[in-house]
């Protein structure tokens, strides 16, 4: 059986419904939980679109050794926005809540200082990402 990356998706939205609830002080950091709902909330998009990128165009595009397999896939998404105009807004989305999960994963700080506003735009972008893919894959069944 294969894993459902839109379960990912589901526990981000969870834990951000439950936030509140969650951050007692015998529990969760409350930036903890919002790092975590971006980190969740991005591979749940990244995992959908890399799987949607390999069966639409069969593989992703190469890059420099020093790109990495994120970086590749929104590429593979900007090389092909003349067949679909929602891949190159697939690949601006996919961009910006990546530079979101590597400060959620490895900065002290978030760029713009406040985790919770990371997290909200990473769930907002991720849903789009992830229906936007499904409504191209469905109107080409």
């Amino acid at each position: 059986m294969t894993f459902d990356w839109n379960n990912f998706m589901s526990l981000a939205e969870y834990l951000k419904a439950n936030c509140d609830d969650l951050n007692t002080a015998e529990c969760i950091d409350r930036e903890a939980t919002f790092r975590t709902i971006v980190n969740r909330a991005y591979y749940a998009a990244y995992n959908v679109a890399n799987q949607f990128a390999i069966k639409k165009f069969g593989e992703i595009v190469k890059g420099l050794d020093s790109d990495g397999s994120h970086s590749r896939l929104i590429k593979t998404f900007r090389c092909h926005d003349r067949e679909n105009d929602k891949f190159a807004d697939i690949a601006v989305k996919l961009g910006r809540i990546k530079n979101c999960r590597v400060d959620a994963d490895y900065k002290q700080r978030f760029r713009d200082g406040h985790p919770n506003f990371a997290a909200h735009m990473t769930m907002r972008f991720s849903q789009k990402i992830i229906s936007s893919l499904d409504s191209i894959e469905n109107s080409a069944a």
